[in-house]
């Protein structure tokens, strides 16, 4: 038996934040998100009893796992797949053999929802050789549980419900609930949004928990910028869908911009000296407006440009060492596929 599952990688526009049970257990969360045609990928083989191995494609590093292997250990690029294969075989009394090999088109820190997607993937392809196939609600708070405990790894829950249920989603927070909420753009909208779009790699990537960790002592101790901003950008995520679905791509750009800044003023260690200056660069060439992806301190940078602007804005990134890309949306979320 061969099992395939992919899942995509995404892009906020709007809450992040306010997706840390830090801040939604006292206030509410939302973020407005899209997948897009970028992957993250987990092929499971059968093998004999008491037979596990390992394989990070991107690296090229293998390992044998021995069964009952509870994570730590081995190299550090293959500590998701560790972690995930702790997690589903953990409470099986099972020496089922498989071989499992995996792989991402997302840089470790790059502010895509790289680390979710991946565990996602092979948490699918794992429990799909089990013949388990949970919802995925289940799968999001399992991949959840995997970042947060068994990586020790500081984040918030859009990730996961972004990449499982795939395309556009308004996704709520509360204590002891996670409503995901599907958009539908009309198709000649999310065309002429991705004509709008460019991504620009800051050409370094970050590990998202100390960030997150100084927005938590931010909350902690009160800061009311803190507070302040991340209420308002929690109430734009609804301004900006109903920005979206009306075709109002203008006022669309303008509100990113608004959200750099409140994300700035939230969480200081979000931004440095050189993501200020290429977002500066592209907005003095003509974007409108733009965010930082993730946690924020390197990875992406995601801006929003008229189309005749966007070429003045790539060449002077391009300048600067930044690596521009386009974005293509995806509307699917996981697939998975038995072979």
């Amino acid at each position: 038996m061969v099992i395939r599952a992919i899942a995509p990688l995404r892009m906020s526009f709007a809450g992040g934040g306010t997706d840390l049970p830090g801040y939604y257990s006292r206030h509410p969360g939302a973020v407005l998100s899209s997948t897009i045609r970028r992957f993250a990928r987990a092929t499971v083989r059968a093998r004999p009893a008491g037979v596990r191995v390992l394989e990070a494609l991107n690296s090229g590093v293998r390992e044998r796992l021995a069964v009952g292997h509870r994570g730590g250990g081995g190299d550090g690029r293959l500590a998701a797949a560790r972690a995930a294969v702790a997690r589903v075989y953990g409470a099986a009394d099972t020496t089922a053999g498989f071989e499992l090999a995996f792989e991402s088109q997302a840089p470790r820190g790059s502010g895509l929802g790289g680390s979710s997607a991946l565990i996602a993937a092979i948490c699918a392809a794992l429990l799909e050789l089990q013949g388990q196939r949970p919802s995925r609600e289940e799968l999001a708070e399992l991949v959840f549980a995997i970042e947060q405990e068994e990586l020790g790894v500081a984040c918030g829950r859009q990730d996961m419900y972004a990449v499982l249920f795939g395309g556009f989603n308004l996704i709520e927070f509360e204590t002891g609930a996670v409503r995901v909420t599907p958009l539908h753009p009309d198709p000649s909208l999310i065309q002429a949004l991705e004509r709008r779009l460019l991504l620009c790699y800051t050409g370094r990537t970050r590990r998202s928990s100390p960030i997150i960790d100084r927005q938590k002592s931010c909350l902690a101790e009160g800061r009311r910028q803190t507070l302040d901003s991340l209420s308002r950008m929690y109430e734009m995520v609804f301004t900006l869908r109903d920005s979206l679905l009306a075709g109002r791509l203008d006022d669309f750009a303008a509100l990113l911009d608004e959200g750099f800044w409140h994300k700035r003023r939230a969480n200081p260690a979000v931004s440095d000296a050189r993501i200020d200056d290429l977002y500066e660069t592209a907005r003095h060439n003509g974007c409108q407006g733009g965010k930082l992806l993730g946690a924020g301190g390197g990875g992406y940078l995601l801006l929003c440009c008229e189309e005749e602007r966007k070429p003045a804005v790539r060449d002077a990134l391009t300048a600067l060492g930044g690596e521009c890309a386009a974005v293509e949306f995806d509307r699917e979320g996981l697939g998975v596929k038995v072979v």
